[in-house]
């Protein structure tokens, strides 16, 4: 190191010497070229540490504010020239060669360029020359040829010494040892390179420095995040991880420097990485922008663990992410921590089914992590793929058979959702409905159900599962079980889980099944009453027809039939109906309800004889409400029906009797049953309403001519006079007027039909 004498001061970071002379004597002197404090050792400064530091410790806390030191340059240090020798080569020397002493050689060695001054050469110890052993005499060659060849050994020894002590003599040396070279704003160092030549490159850019701490408080969030982002860029490593931690504590303030501080994650130091992490998730979510999804998959390659939450977890709550980013987040769907993997797994259920051929088996892989959150998310990202796709459905059956419990219980679904394919279904299925886990019995029962066929012969399994502890699994197993006509002891396992089921969903399913399997028997009658309440219209249906071949040991079924009777299904209506009928008088109840159903124009025909089956069974009460019937403008439907229903009374008003003679002569089906009635029950006053009905012509009304009476009705009227006991059931006065018309249609009619059956008549009379 060059000697110092008093007044010069080294700049601890040109190098350069000075004569120092201070402005204030409070402050120490400064480089006018790169205003860093002087090194005057022995001195003392306020703040600042002795002054007998290495130089490349450097500057100790300059102030910015303090006069700069008037120096001079100093001109360089001239060391004495070394005596002319040169140090042994340690690497370069060729092995060493027998001498031969019939040659002397002298070493002549070629002068220093003197161009550039010479630095002192490095002291090495000689390389103590190597003994050889003595050699025998030879004899001497002529001088010419000795001069000759001692020349061109001469001149090559000499270039190569040369060009040795060139390399050597520039071999590393310290820069305090190097001589001085004046410097400036336009200079570059000049230093000499491994060929002994003076080599240029450009001057060094002092590194940024921090703001003082001292000074954070009255500097503003703008300042100081600008003066981090410029060290976090090309400061030191010990100021860029301070940078880092003062953007952080500047929080969403300092939400622009979230690219700079991710593109610095790219050194691998670990205190830079981990204090770039702590600072991403104070500062918080980056700003909406086209590059924010770029970024963050830049920061979840970090090795910072922070790093990779915090971007892990911001993807993870983007509204969209593009398909390109699917696979590095299968990628990271391996990482360290159970939080990055989660937020991955979430990250992808954004990007939907276009990411199911690069995501499916992963995220299948990542059901058996060992954190309950990280499978739930694989689970619910699996879902967002969409319905698996039939090549997966290899992937599926492997997976279901060998692998994890949780993997089983989201593959089994999916392939459920296949369908069922090929030979080995049910030998893929079948051991599932024996599974501990309710959820693959359920998912195998949910995949057989759609085949009646597989269900039937999985039937002996299935049955079982009628009591099974899981309602769902109970639900599935009596949806199920309307295919088990065949199967043995099906029949008295439903009744049995009816009977013993709490779940109304379940008991509903079974009372379906009891419906559509079980003969009607009184057993099944809750059953029943429970499909007419809350079952499908065809399974009301069926029930209200059990119950109408059960009849009047049914009773207790009446409330839910009568409700059946409003109903907007017209066949659950009709069932309902006949199967209040079927109770006969019991159904006291429902008369009021049924008799209402006449009250709408637009109740169909089928209902409203369906009605009048039921007014008819009603005893006398029906009867009334059928009486008032016949004021009412009817289809002959019902009017044939009312006949019906009329001839099973055990009494008939004469106004009824009236009316079913009126109503024969169109209802043409129904007059027999007219005629059966009104032989039994005829009167005085039905006798003598029918005599007219005997004439050829109508009545006249009013201008227009008079109509006839058709024949056959003519002759049916007659027919039915000639069945009626008209000794016991007529007046004295009735008979004669029967006697009388029988005897003219007897003479005087033209018809032998109408004569045949009025002597026929005349002769019951007498």
């Amino acid at each position: 190191m060059n000697p110092l004498t008093p007044g010069q001061a080294p700049c601890p970071s040109c190098g350069q010497l000075w004569y120092a002379v201070s402005a204030d004597p409070s402050q120490p002197p400064r480089c006018p070229k790169c205003l860093v404090n002087l090194i005057l050792p022995g001195a003392h400064w306020p703040g600042a540490q002795q002054a007998q530091l290495p130089v490349d410790v450097g500057d100790w806390g300059e102030n910015p504010s303090a006069p700069v030191a008037m120096a001079e340059e100093v001109p360089p240090y001239q060391p004495p020239v070394p005596p002319q020798h040169y140090p042994a080569p340690q690497q370069h020397y060729p092995p060493p060669q027998p001498q031969q002493p019939e040659i002397e050689l002298e070493v002549v060695r070629a002068p220093k360029p003197k161009s550039r001054p010479q630095p002192q050469p490095q002291q090495r110890t000689p390389r103590a020359p190597a003994k050889t052993p003595p050699q025998p005499p030879v004899q001497p060659a002529s001088k010419k040829g000795f001069l000759w060849l001692g020349g061109v050994l001469i001149v090559g020894a000499g270039v190569g010494f040369a060009l040795l002590s060139l390399r050597n003599d520039d071999s590393q040396p310290n820069r305090s040892e190097q001589p001085h070279v004046k410097r400036d704003d336009t200079t570059e160092d000049k230093h000499p390179d491994d060929t002994g030549r003076a080599s240029v490159r450009p001057k060094s850019t002092p590194s940024p420095e921090l703001l003082p701490e001292a000074t954070l408080a009255e500097r503003s969030a703008e300042e100081v995040a600008s003066n981090s982002l410029l060290v976090l860029k090309s400061g030191t490593l010990a100021n860029r991880i301070i940078a880092a931690q003062r953007l952080g504590n500047l929080k969403d303030q300092a939400s622009s420097a979230l690219p700079t501080l991710i593109a610095a994650l790219e050194n691998p130091d670990p205190q830079l990485q981990a204090a770039i992490g702590a600072a991403l998730v104070q500062i918080g979510a980056p700003k909406p922008g086209s590059g924010v999804e770029r970024m963050l998959l830049t920061a979840l390659r970090s090795k910072s663990p922070q790093a990779r939450a915090y971007a892990a977890k911001l993807l993870a709550t983007e509204p969209t992410i593009s398909v390109e980013s699917v696979k590095p987040l299968v990628a990271t769907l391996r990482d360290e921590l159970p939080g990055v993997r989660a937020s991955c797994a979430q990250a992808i259920s954004k990007v939907g089914p276009k990411a199911q051929a690069a995501a499916f088996e992963p995220l299948l892989d990542l059901l058996a992590d060992k954190d309950e959150a990280v499978s739930h998310a694989a689970a619910e990202a699996i879902l967002t793929l969409g319905p698996p796709n039939e090549a997966l459905r290899p992937v599926l059956v492997k997976r279901l058979k060998n692998g994890d419990a949780r993997i089983r219980l989201v593959v089994a679904p999916l392939l459920a959702a296949l369908g069922t394919k090929g030979d080995d279904t049910l030998r893929i299925w079948q051991p599932l409905l024996k599974d501990s886990d309710p959820k693959l019995r359920l998912a195998a029962l949910n995949a057989l159900s759609p085949s009646a066929e597989l269900i039937a012969e999985a039937g002996i399994d299935i049955v079982p599962l009628l009591s099974d502890p899981d309602h769902a699994v109970r639900k599935a197993a009596a949806h199920s079980a309307i295919h088990f006509q065949k199967t043995i002891g099906a029949s008295s396992a439903i009744a049995k889980g009816y009977s013993t089921e709490t779940d109304p969903a379940v008991k509903l399913e079974l009372a379906t099944c009891l419906v559509m399997l079980v003969e009607p028997d009184l057993t099944n009658v809750s059953a029943f009453r429970l499909v007419l309440k809350e079952g499908s219209p065809e399974l009301r249906e069926q029930a209200a027809q059990k119950l109408t071949k059960i009849g009047r040991d049914a009773q207790e079924t009446l409330p839910e039939l009568t409700a059946c009777v409003g109903h907007e299904s017209p066949a659950v209506r009709i069932a309902a109906l006949k199967a209040i009928a079927a109770l006969g008088s019991d159904s006291k109840s429902a008369l009021p309800m049924v008799a209402k159903v006449f009250d709408n124009d637009k109740t169909p025909v089928p209902v409203l004889v369906a009605a009048i089956d039921v007014l008819g069974a009603g005893g006398a009460e029906g009867a009334t409400h059928l009486e008032k019937l016949i004021k009412k403008t009817t289809p002959a439907e019902v009017k044939e029906q009312m006949c019906v229903a009329f001839s099973q009374q055990k009494m008939i008003p004469d106004a009824v009797q009236l009316w079913l003679v009126d109503q024969s002569e169109t209802l043409i089906k129904s007059r027999e049953v007219i005629a059966t009635t009104l032989a039994r029950k005829g009167g005085n006053a039905t006798v003598e309403h029918m005599l007219p009905l005997t004439h050829i012509y109508k009545p006249a009304k009013g201008a227009n001519p008079p109509e006839t009476y058709p024949a056959d009705y003519r002759q049916w009227v007659l027919s039915v006079l000639g069945k009626m006991d008209l000794k016991a059931n007529l007046t004295q006065e009735t008979r004669v007027k029967v006697s009388d018309r029988m005897k003219y249609l007897s003479r005087n009619d033209k018809t032998p039909e109408i004569v045949t059956e009025a002597k026929a008549v005349l002769k019951k009379l007498n």
